[in-house]
């Protein structure tokens, strides 16, 4: 798998998130090799992240936020 990381490499994007003050002054941010990326075009689609929210809500049994 060529875009698989060590758990190593993958926890390093943590810790420079955390202690970096660059990054401190709001979340969200898409951080890769300790520089923030844009994420992809298909991280921005808001019908997609619905149905997402909405069957991780089911996985978990939670339909009754569904509704808040």
């Amino acid at each position: 798998m060529p875009f698989a990381r060590s758990l190593d490499e993958a926890s390093d994007s943590y810790l420079v998130a955390v202690t970096q003050p660059k990054f401190g002054s709001e979340g969200g941010k898409f951080i890769v090799d300790s520089e923030e990326k844009r994420s992809s075009d298909e991280s921005f689609d808001e019908e997609k992240a619905r149905i997402l929210w909405e069957k991780s809500l089911a996985w978990c049994e939670l339909e009754e936020m569904l509704s808040s």
